[in-house]
């Protein structure tokens, strides 16, 4: 069979390729948001981190070992008025508030259970975090207060460029993804199903093999196509042997005879018509062959008998006449044949019906092992002396 071939484009002109799209398109974009909401949890805590770096760098600086209030009202002042942080709240060890500065922190060291040591408003306006001494180094607890206002608008702007990403990131991908899936799988599919319709459509065409472009996928895929096309090309020739077997049995019995296998009166009606059309100077003789007293064998030793006798006729008629001339059984124990002849040519019709005729009565017809001797009448008809019309000859 012919190499499969196939027009690539037509993926994106298919409902099917454009719901494989989706449907990748879609997968990819999922698991890309998924991957997304994880970096999110992981950016935001390490903007908290952030925040906490901060807040230490922001207040170890300022805190005085050596005396008592680890955090003067200046110090304080200077923290609350230049950074982020706008709260700073002052435990001893055992969770006793002993002083305060700017905004009161929710937080506390007395309820760690619920709030743990780091809090974010729901509004992710204000971040809280517990300093322990070990962090600071004096012997105290600080709650910090930061504004974490930005925070929001950070997250906000990695939800954005994280979505923008993935969006960019699955369509690339899909349309990679579809270029390789629709050369390998979906365009041959696409080609495969127009060769089934256009062979539902003309199931007799053998040239369904031929496509306008080259298909060189995998060689499975290819098999397939070819097997296909081999499959249709198949069923197209049967297809055609059967309605030429079809054509011939119906014009077989529409023009001869069953029985003889000679043509019928039809048939030589159409011949008659064609030679008288066809040259002025065409001339035929018709001679008209009867069996005489043919009923009498039908209804005394059956029809069967009289069918191999009418066989053995049409045999030894269509070997005695010339090769232009045209036999026909004519009717039931009736025979015809056209004799052609040209202007100012003798007519050999006299002569040859006498051949006939003697070829009948001479020799006797053999059936079941009885002899039968027939004899036969016979006339002459000529165009266009006789009659101008085929059917009046």
């Amino acid at each position: 069979m012919a190499t499969a071939k196939i027009k690539n484009p037509s993926i994106w002109r298919s409902r099917l390729g454009w719901s494989i799209t989706l449907i990748v398109f879609l997968t990819i974009l999922v698991v890309q948001s998924s991957f997304s909401f994880v970096t999110l949890t992981m950016f935001e805590e390490d903007r908290k981190a952030d925040m906490r770096e901060f807040a230490l760098s922001s207040v170890i600086p300022m805190l005085d070992t050596t005396r008592t209030r680890v955090l003067s009202d200046a110090s304080a002042e200077r923290i609350l008025n230049r950074t982020r942080i706008t709260g700073i709240s002052i435990y001893d060890t055992n969770g006793v508030l002993l002083r305060n500065f700017g905004q009161l922190a929710i937080i506390s060291p007395n309820d760690v259970e619920n709030t743990g040591d780091a809090f974010l408003s729901k509004d992710r306006q204000q971040y809280e975090m517990l300093f322990y001494p070990v962090e600071i180094g004096v012997p105290n607890i600080l709650a910090v207060r930061v504004d974490s206002s930005a925070l929001l608008s950070d997250l906000e702007e990695f939800i954005i460029l994280r979505v923008m990403i993935s969006v960019l990131l699955s369509i690339f991908v899909t349309h990679v993804l579809m270029l390789a899936i629709g050369n390998w799988l979906v365009s041959p599919l696409l080609l495969l199903r127009r060769k089934l319709q256009a062979a539902a459509k003309d199931p007799e065409n053998l040239e369904l093999g031929e496509d306008e472009g080259g298909y060189r996928g995998h060689a499975e895929i290819a098999a397939v196509i070819d097997s296909a096309d081999e499959l249709i090309g198949q069923n197209a020739r049967n297809i055609k042997q059967t309605r030429e077997s079809a054509e011939s049995q119906i014009h077989k019995l529409a023009y001869y005879d069953s029985l003889t296998e000679l043509p019928n009166r039809t048939y030589f009606v159409e011949q008659l018509k064609k030679r008288s059309a066809s040259d002025d100077e065409k001339h035929f003789a018709v001679i008209a062959i009867d069996l005489d007293h043919f009923r009498d064998i039908n209804d005394t030793v059956g029809q069967h008998v009289g069918d191999i006798i009418l066989r053995s006729v049409a045999k030894r008629l269509l070997a005695s006449i010339p090769s232009d001339a045209v036999l026909a059984r004519s009717g039931e124990d009736e025979f015809a044949v056209m004799v052609p002849f040209m202007t100012g040519e003798e007519n050999p019709a006299g002569e040859l019906a006498e051949d006939l005729a003697r070829e009948i009565r001479n020799k006797p017809f053999k059936a079941l092992d009885e002899e039968f001797q027939i004899r036969s009448s016979v006339g002459i008809a000529c165009y266009p002396d006789d009659a101008a019309d085929p059917d009046q000859v």
